[in-house]
């Protein structure tokens, strides 16, 4: 089984690599900083600003959520728990009876079979087959994850060059001028000015929470635990994306179209990937 599943995760390695770099090899869009000069009676001007863009700018390291922290929300927290499932699984298997007779249960075909390892389909093997079925199911759901996090980068940075939308506290981020009228921030600052749309915070920490979410979800068929529960765990990561994505208008980094936006491809390629990847090839693996 796990053969079966290496070139895959390999493929979702490599094509995240690729995602997270091709993007800036495409021109960054260069829009005109927005002002208005208007004359007064007595011959002098004055520079008026575009109101939406005079948010004060945050720093990196006083934000909400510091680059590192979204790292581990969006990256570090799915793995971990796809890590821990893979090694407590057994325990929220529903046939005790097996656990007390020290058996074990082809996980697959109980997922397969809507969850309840009590059918008469479901398989009691060894503990070096339940082992093997864990390590198929792992790869594959941590291969999944990799090609939804890959996809939401590709879409986030390729949108986010092509369109160049400023952000909210770009005059500042930027070191806007009055007298020249041009920005004296370095090259760099300035173009992170130019990333607004949409937010990567938020499709990022959507990506990576609703992956845990349709994971637990997904899996609770096979826990005692009641529906509200069930649907309260599911949720839960969900939530900390949500409060990932409104911490960024807190903090003046994004429009809230930005954030909606970024909601909306972290959450598109979760729902996609997982279903396409992961259970729709255990359906397949059911039918054959």
């Amino acid at each position: 089984m796990i053969p079966k599943n290496i070139p895959l995760l390999v493929g979702s390695v490599l094509y995240l690599a690729i995602a997270s770099v091709l993007p800036e090899l495409q021109p960054l869009n260069i829009r005109p900083i927005p002002y208005q000069l208007i004359s007064l009676v007595d011959g002098s001007q004055v520079v008026v600003r575009e109101l939406g863009l005079t948010n004060a700018y945050l720093p990196d390291s006083e934000e909400t959520v510091p680059g590192v922290e979204l790292a581990l929300i969006s990256c570090g927290f799915p793995l971990a728990v796809f890590i821990v499932y893979h090694f407590l699984g057994r325990f929220f298997i529903k046939d005790s009876a097996a656990r007390r007779n020290n058996e074990s249960v082809d996980i697959e075909q109980v997922m397969l079979r809507g969850g309840d390892a009590s059918d008469e389909g479901a398989a009691h093997t060894d503990g070096k087959y339940f082992s093997s079925s864990q390590w198929a199911d792992t790869f594959r759901i941590v291969s999944s994850f990799f090609l939804g996090l890959g996809t939401t980068l590709l879409l986030t940075d390729f949108i986010k060059y092509y369109v160049g939308r400023l952000r909210p506290n770009f005059y500042d981020i930027c070191g806007f001028d009055d007298e020249t009228l041009s920005c004296t921030a370095e090259e760099n600052r300035q173009n992170e000015g130019r990333k607004s749309f949409p937010s990567g915070h938020s499709s990022l920490s959507m990506v990576g929470c609703m992956y845990v979410s349709l994971f637990l979800m997904y899996k609770m068929k096979l826990a005692e635990k009641p529906t509200f529960v069930r649907f309260s765990v599911g949720l839960a990561p969900a939530s900390l994306a949500l409060w990932v994505a409104a911490s960024r208008l807190v903090d003046n980094w994004h429009h809230p179209s930005d954030v909606l936006a970024g909601c909306l491809i972290g959450f598109s390629s979760a729902y996609v990937t997982f279903n396409m990847f992961y259970v729709e090839y255990f359906e397949r693996q059911g039918n054959k």
